[in-house]
Order: C-alpha cells, then sequence, then structure tokens
C-alpha cells in the first residue's frame, strides 16, 4: 500500500488513490463545522462519507474522523 491510499474499514478494502489536489488546512477546518465535504475525488459527501465512486472525505483519507 502506497501513502496515497487509505483503509476502507467497513468493506475491509482500499479506497481509491485521490484525484484531486489535497485541500489546504483552512478548508478541512471549514469541513468538520459544515455538513458537507469534498471527496477525494472532487465530489461532495458528509464529513463521514464516501461518494458513489467510492471515494471518502477527506476528512476521512486523513483519519480526522
Amino acid at each position: 500500500m502506497n501513502n496515497q491510499q487509505t483503509l476502507d474499514p467497513i468493506n475491509t478494502g482500499i479506497y481509491p488513490e485521490p484525484t484531486m489536489e489535497e485541500p489546504e488546512f483552512d478548508e478541512l477546518q471549514e469541513w468538520v463545522y459544515d455538513s458537507l465535504c469534498e471527496a477525494t475525488d472532487g465530489c461532495t459527501v458528509e464529513p463521514d462519507g464516501v461518494c458513489p465512486h467510492g471515494h471518502p472525505s477527506w476528512l476521512l483519507h486523513f483519519g480526522l474522523i
């Protein structure tokens, strides 16, 4: 596993590699308080969500939630 892949604890697999640039710290802070977050492929998801394409939110990707 390379450092761009994160584990999917529910399905015991690996999430797809991010297709978007990593967000800035300020964006991550905003998402903690918002009810929506960006997934690693640019889709909009809940902060603890995964998009229909299988990409986790950036907060999940970084292990912040």
